[in-house]
């Protein structure tokens, strides 16, 4: 037999604003190399020490612990509803 887990997540979608990036605490570089498609290149730490790559329309999960992750739109669309 198979189950699921449901798991509820805060999420919020990445738009670049800066109440998003203040909120997260997101590192923004500049970048003049080819292989990046946008200027900035956006950095959501994570609890590691480390930090995330994050796109503009990547989604922003936040689990019970407070820990963020990246997600990016269309996995998040499969996966995830809207809870109401």
């Amino acid at each position: 037999m198979l189950y699921r887990k449901k798991l509820t997540v805060e999420a919020e979608q990445f738009d670049a604003s800066e109440t998003m990036i203040k909120k997260y605490k997101i590192d923004i570089s500049s970048s003049k190399a080819r292989y990046f498609k946008q200027l900035h290149i956006y950095l959501l730490p994570n609890n590691h020490g480390g930090t995330n790559h994050l796109q503009l329309g990547n989604w922003i999960l936040t689990n019970s612990k407070g820990e963020h992750f990246v997600v990016e739109d269309s996995t998040f669309r499969k996966k995830y509803e809207l809870v109401d």
